[in-house]
């Protein structure tokens, strides 16, 4: 990982009172955009997100170190301090901030300019591929 992405990651999980993402209460498993699909298994991959207890990770894995800043009722804002390998090996580091309202153990929304979007979950389904290896060790 080169030095920038490393910084990056070092900076989001270093943030001064937050919370593990992992006290988000959702259930493990595979999410899709409500009405992207008859079923699960025919939802895209643009409108599919993944919550391993840990990072909310988009359709190609992208490694993620993610915190809580802020609670308010089910309304989560979380920093997301995420890796993005190019084509060519490069990688780059991301800052993005999510807004999550929590719906139940199966179900929440992020919230956008445009409004909000919302996610259902449709059990373990496989995960993206594989992380390489060094963004594994995390």
């Amino acid at each position: 990982m080169n030095y920038c992405a490393s910084l990056l990651l070092l900076a989001i999980a270093g943030c001064a009172g937050a919370a593990d993402v992992s006290m988000l209460p959702l259930d493990k498993g595979t999410y899709i955009l409500d009405g992207a699909g008859a079923n699960c298994a025919a939802a895209p991959n643009a409108a599919t997100l993944y919550f391993d207890g840990n990072s909310i990770l988009g359709p190609h894995g992208e490694p993620c170190t993610s915190k809580i800043t802020a609670v308010d009722g089910q309304r989560y804002t979380v920093n997301m301090a995420c890796v993005v390998l190019m084509q060519d090996g490069t990688v780059l580091p991301e800052l993005k901030t999510m807004i999550v309202h929590v719906d139940g153990r199966t179900r929440f929304s992020t919230q956008h300019d445009q409004g909000a979007v919302n996610f259902h979950r449709c059990g373990a389904y496989p995960a993206p591929l594989p992380l390489r290896a060094e963004f594994r060790a995390r």
